[in-house]
């Protein structure tokens, strides 16, 4: 059979039939004994038919899971909510003498894949590919959130749509932001849909972010909320970790072993244990790559295979021509939290060496000054009296007009946030105000999160370090290079980015686009030549802009000969189209001709085919490079 809508036939039939691809035709397989076939009969083999057998096997574990009760979340991959024990995160942050509302939660989400894979060039088998992760519920709607006191403007709420198939959890489409409440109705001001601009608050959800999570302990635990999200973080980061899940993906996997799933009548599969490397013969092949190689000095004679630790033994790459030695730096903070601000910046400058883990290791024991080799910094406070974005701008202001009449430009910024900053529309953001603020002025800027600073032990000390590397990155520091083998051509690597410009969720946007990096191939940044960002239709003649002026500046900086090629890599936003290729070869040729005119040796002579290459989530796309010959 091949019907136009294989969805209606599965929502027909459901739990009677299973309908399955293979190749162009649609199989239908009865999977209850007294229904018959629609269509023409034929034999299949189960053993041989590996892709009809994967989708009967995965039929049958939703069949088993819809059987005991479950609510599955997804089809492909199968997902469900964990009901084990201790697999409600939040309910086990809350103290013993207070329960946790039935309507909030933080639960474990497990995920199962049912696919063919190789082995070996000569078996395939079917698998189950387990991963796990969490999902926060909030299943109260806003009437009710509102009744508890829960404030509602500023988010995006959702209404339920019912679910195509009953065997699957309600979903819910975001139909705009709340601007107003009018009694029992939500009046909507980025709505999906103009003439729906009104909705009954009784109908409505709002999205279980964290920043929205966090709101509703904030209100039902009162005081004690500090210390159940504090629980919180630290049993999702437990979680999180590799042996933390592993040992929970483990469980789930028991439990699949020991049952006999039916995929037809009469026909029952099991699964077996997990596959574990060097202890199966159906384990696939395994390679480890050898490790980079990270060079710390000019010399290349200063090198380790772990960044870190060689930041720690040897310093970064280019501290004896850093030329930022001794940073000024404004902080802004709110006015309430300078005192912690204060603690949490001598731990960044100091280091913490008394924190390590279990195995004795130290993540940040030296602190910015010693491990990057900085004096101590020159910093001045300014305070904003609340978390609005009117009254960051007003500190921000205050910083700029200090540098304006000292004479002395501020060589960074340090801003303080909070996590749910990240909900408000960008007019109200702090974070984004004073962000676009100081990068106006040139100026760069490092964020952290007042609840970043509140962590304690090594998380706090693992925040630290990353947030150390970012800032003497920003600040125009090298902290290394990486040991890449000469080659002929000389290797140039574009950081191509994109952004949607707009006045909210729904509104108009616009397509912003630019060349945010520029370095080489051993990761030497070049930083002067950063491209502004332009609209999507512009986009082709900055690309030519920028490559032009990168280019020349290069090839005076390094010397580059008549002969010589080089190879552009661009980690690019989306597939490259031969609108931008066009942009290249435009640029060769201009090349071309300039060489041709000019009796100088440093002009090239000859331009030698290019390849231009980009970046994508798995793997890579070469386009031709016959098409860039000049």
């Amino acid at each position: 059979m091949r019907p136009n809508h294989i969805r209606e036939l599965r929502a027909a039939h459901s739990g009677t039939h299973v309908f399955v691809r293979r190749g162009s035709d649609i199989l239908d397989i009865p999977i209850a004994s007294d229904s018959a076939v629609l269509g023409k009969a034929e034999k299949l083999s189960l053993q041989t038919d590996l892709g009809v057998t994967t989708d009967l096997i995965k039929e049958g574990l939703i069949r088993h899971l819809v059987g005991g009760g479950r609510i599955l979340i997804g089809f492909d991959p199968i997902c469900f909510l964990s009901e084990a024990p201790g697999d409600n995160f939040l309910a086990a942050s809350f103290p013993a003498e207070l329960a946790c509302p039935s309507w909030l939660a933080v639960v474990a989400k497990p995920e199962i894949s049912v696919r063919t894979i190789w082995v070996n060039p000569k078996t395939q088998i079917v698998a189950m590919i387990f991963n796990l992760w969490s999902t926060n519920v909030l299943s109260m709607n806003c009437r009710q959130l509102m009744d508890i006191g829960i404030p509602l403007e500023g988010k995006y709420i959702s209404v339920r749509k019912d679910s195509e198939v009953s065997r699957f959890r309600e979903r819910y489409e975001v139909i705009g932001r709340v601007a107003r409440i009018d009694g029992a109705n939500i009046i909507l001001g980025d709505a999906k849909y103009p003439d729906r601009t009104v909705v009954r608050s009784e109908d409505a959800y709002i999205k279980p972010r964290i920043e929205n999570l966090e709101a509703c302990i904030d209100v039902v635990t009162k005081n004690n909320a500090d210390g159940i999200k504090r629980n919180l973080r630290a049993k999702l980061s437990e979680f999180r970790s590799g042996p933390g899940r592993f040992s929970k993906i483990q469980i789930h996997a028991s439990y699949f072993s020991k049952q006999k799933i039916e995929i037809l009548p009469g026909v029952t599969v099991s699964a077996g244990p997990l596959i574990k490397q060097g202890e199966s013969r159906l384990f696939p092949k395994i390679e480890t790559l050898p490790r980079p190689t990270f060079i710390f000095d000019p010399t290349r004679q200063k090198t380790h295979t772990l960044h870190d630790r060689g930041l720690d033994e040897h310093g970064p790459y280019d501290q004896a021509t850093f030329s930022v030695r001794t940073p000024r730096v404004a902080i802004i903070c709110q006015a309430s939290k300078k005192g912690r601000v204060e603690q949490f910046l001598r731990n960044f400058w100091d280091g913490m060496p008394t924190v390590a883990t279990k195995k004795g290791v130290a993540p940040y024991s030296k602190g910015f000054l010693r491990k990057y080799v900085t004096n101590p910094w020159e910093v001045e406070f300014f305070v904003a009296d609340t978390s609005t974005a009117d009254a960051y701008n007003k500190a921000v202001q205050q910083a700029l007009e200090r540098a304006g009449t000292s004479g002395r430009k501020w060589n960074f910024a340090m801003v303080q946030i909070e996590e749910n900053f990240r909900a408000l529309p960008a007019a109200l953001n702090p974070y984004l105000t004073t962000k676009a603020s100081f990068l106006a002025q040139g100026i760069p800027s490092q964020d952290f999160n007042i609840e970043t600073i509140t962590k304690a032990g090594t998380q706090l000390a693992y925040s630290l370090n990353q947030m150390a590397l970012a800032t003497y990155a920003k600040l125009g520091g090298i902290p290394w290079l990486l040991s890449a083998t000469p080659g002929v051509a000389h290797e140039l690597i574009f950081g191509l980015g994109s952004a949607n410009v707009g006045g909210g969720r729904f509104g108009a946007q616009e397509k912003v686009v630019g060349i945010t990096t520029v370095f080489k191939g051993d990761g030497d940044y070049v930083l002067e030549n950063r491209s502004k960002a332009v609209s999507f239709e512009d986009y082709p003649e900055q690309i030519l802009s920028s490559l032009r002026s990168t280019i020349d500046l290069l090839k005076q900086r390094y010397n580059w000969q008549s002969g010589d090629s080089i190879r552009l890599i661009f980690h690019a936003f989306k597939p490259l189209k031969n609108i931008e290729v066009d942009a290249v070869k435009t640029l060769m040729e201009e090349i071309a001709k300039i060489s041709a005119l000019s009796t100088h040796s440093s002009t090239w002579s000859k331009i030698i085919p290019i390849c231009f290459v980009m970046t994508r989530r798995l793997g890579l796309e070469i386009l031709n490079p016959e098409r860039l010959k000049v």
